[in-house]
């Protein structure tokens, strides 16, 4: 497979390939990929997560546990402001 990168790009990989760090631009590449595979499984876990906890306090409004977006707001401001000495 033949690919073209930007130049920008191409400037990278060859200071990386000259300092010596990196033995390979397959092995850069190589490198690229699996944090990109990573980055894709945090965004499907995160996704997954956010699903949750949407369906978690979608439930609690509907049995009327919920706040009013102000107050809520508040709240949580205050719970920041506390853990975080601000």
């Amino acid at each position: 497979m033949e690919i073209q990168i930007p130049p920008a790009f191409a400037r990278a990989l060859k200071e990386r390939l000259d300092s010596g760090q990196y033995p390979s631009s397959d092995h850069i590449f190589s490198l690229c990929l699996d944090l990109l595979e990573q980055e894709e499984r945090e965004y499907v876990e995160k996704r997954a997560w956010l699903g949750h906890a949407l369906d978690v306090g979608i439930a609690e409004i509907e049995r009327g546990e919920g706040v009013d977006g102000e107050q809520g707001f508040a709240e949580a401001l205050a719970r920041y402001r506390q853990r975080h000495g601000r």
